[in-house]
């Protein structure tokens, strides 16, 4: 009985060393697991921090681009223009002025890169505002002056970022 006493104790002691092994590999996978767990917080939080970043300089960058390719038109007879205040006549010959404090809300926004035509539907069109005149045609049909096209959108826009057209 002895000799199975001592059996069943060495059987003991060895479920209890590999008991004490696996509660020690435990512990060091817990620790590798909570290691993880917080490493992977950190790169979470990294992350987002570089997603907020991107976001706003997506949003500055079409802030920006918005800026940059807008353009604003106005289309009216020569007394249209002069009763909204946006150009005014100078000298003997009626020169027309450009109003320095014109309403800009009088204006339709555009952008410029793909503003590429307006219809006048007049018999006569003169272009205000100072733009490069090999940018842009005035097409006319039948003794009428039909559209405005825009060849070259960024030449067009380069001195002046507002068309003002008079039309009869």
């Amino acid at each position: 009985m002895n000799a199975e006493n001592s059996a069943e104790d060495e059987g003991i002691e060895s479920m209890k060393r590999e008991l004490v092994q696996i509660s020690s590999d435990f512990s060091e996978l817990f620790e590798n697991y909570v290691y993880q767990e917080a490493e992977n917080l950190e790169m979470q939080e990294k992350l987002s921090s570089a997603s907020s970043e991107l976001k706003a300089a997506q949003e500055n960058l079409q802030s920006a681009q918005e800026r940059l390719y807008s353009g604003w038109y106005v289309m009216g007879t020569k007394d249209e223009l002069k009763s909204k205040g946006i150009v005014y006549t100078t000298g003997l010959l009626a020169n027309k002025e450009v109003n320095e404090d014109f309403d800009r809300n009088l204006f339709k926004k555009v952008n410029t890169l793909d503003f590429k035509e307006l219809i006048l539907n007049g018999k006569k069109a003169t272009i205000i505002t100072t733009h490069p005149s090999e940018s842009y045609e005035l097409i006319g049909i039948k003794k009428k002056m039909d559209r405005l096209l825009i060849k070259n959108p960024e030449k067009f826009w380069s001195v002046s970022k507002f068309l003002i057209i008079e039309v009869e």
